[in-house]
């Protein structure tokens, strides 16, 4: 266990929770109100603000050396 990396697990976090948010945005508004409507009144989907976490995402991946 002494070649574990921190730095790919919290990589993989943030690649699982973009992931998350761009198929949550582009599911439909009707999903997001229905189930989870005491959230959705705080915090609207927005198809834009997730492609654009994902790109950054994918670029720390990037520039962090887990890919190339």
């Amino acid at each position: 266990m002494e070649n574990f990396n921190w730095e790919t697990v919290l990589f993989l976090f943030l690649l699982l929770d973009s992931l998350g948010a761009v198929v949550l945005s582009f599911k439909g508004p009707l999903w997001w109100a229905k189930y989870l409507a005491p959230v959705a009144k705080y915090f609207p989907y927005a198809k834009g603000w997730s492609l654009l976490y994902f790109i950054f995402v994918l670029t720390l991946g990037y520039y962090m050396g887990i890919y190339n």
